[in-house]
């Protein structure tokens, strides 16, 4: 999943590194949400691996929610 559409040349990159990942072949489907806001969020074999700017600014607001001043 990204925010904005990959370029033909960054979605073989990614499927190449998939593959070399799991040790398989891949087939991607690229979907498109802006609620990502940026980064990509993949799914390989059951796992999620999501490097989002939106799932990384949750991180951080819980972070800063569970903080104890």
């Amino acid at each position: 999943m990204s925010a904005v559409p990959l370029t033909p040349e960054q979605t073989e990159k990614l499927r190449q590194k998939a593959q070399q990942m799991t040790g398989k072949a891949v087939e991607l489907t690229v979907k498109l949400d802006k609620r990502v806001l940026g980064g990509i969020r993949l799914e390989l074999d059951g796992v999620q691996l999501d490097g989002t700017v939106r799932s990384r600014l949750e991180t951080l607001s819980h972070r800063i929610e569970n903080t104890v001043l």
